[in-house]
């Protein structure tokens, strides 16, 4: 189920790997862990260019959410 970005129960840092973030301009970014452990939010294009988006990154990029939703 598709969730407003506002109407997120739990903090952003908990969503778990596989989560999906769309943007207002319908990006999709998926929640992975990496070798290092750590959760990044990579697109198509990180893929390949091998880059992805740290869990502070897309929480600064992600504001206040609005226009945002969330696949959990």
């Amino acid at each position: 189920m598709i969730i407003n970005f506002s109407e997120l129960t739990i903090p952003f840092h908990r969503l778990a790997a596989g989560a999906v973030l769309i943007s207002p301009d319908d990006t999709r970014f998926l929640k992975s862990i990496g070798e290092d452990m750590e959760d990044y939010w990579v697109h198509g294009k990180d893929l390949w260019s091998n880059q992805a988006t740290s869990d502070d990154q897309m929480k600064k990029e992600v504001g206040d959410g609005e226009g945002w939703k969330v696949l959990p």
